[in-house]
């Protein structure tokens, strides 16, 4: 048995006509909690601990993911097809834009 961890208390209460009293025993466990420790202070640091490991792991879980889904899944080519669609080859339009800068 622990100890003072048992709650008894008795409560009187007069009613309203001044005549009457209610008597309130109440039973019960007992339950503090104690908070300690220190208050925390803003490190620009770890903050940048932080955001780095949260970037790597991000980075890391595309390329499993890439990897899963173009090698290993059942519609892997499909994937694979969407995934890297090919597009209209540009360097002729930077070759122009280039062009135009330069007669200007």
């Amino acid at each position: 048995q622990l100890s003072k961890a048992e709650f008894k208390t008795l409560e009187t209460r007069v009613g309203a006509d001044g005549l009457s009293r209610t008597l309130i025993n109440r039973h019960g466990v007992r339950i503090i909690a104690v908070q300690t420790g220190i208050i925390g202070k803003f490190s620009f640091v770890q903050l940048l601990q932080t955001l780095v490991a949260g970037l790597a792991l991000l980075a890391t879980a595309n390329v499993i993911v890439t990897f899963l889904m173009t090698k290993i899944l059942r519609m892997k080519s499909f994937y694979r097809f969407h995934k890297y669609e090919l597009t209209e080859d540009f360097s002729t339009w930077r070759n122009m834009e280039a062009r135009e800068f330069a007669a200007k």
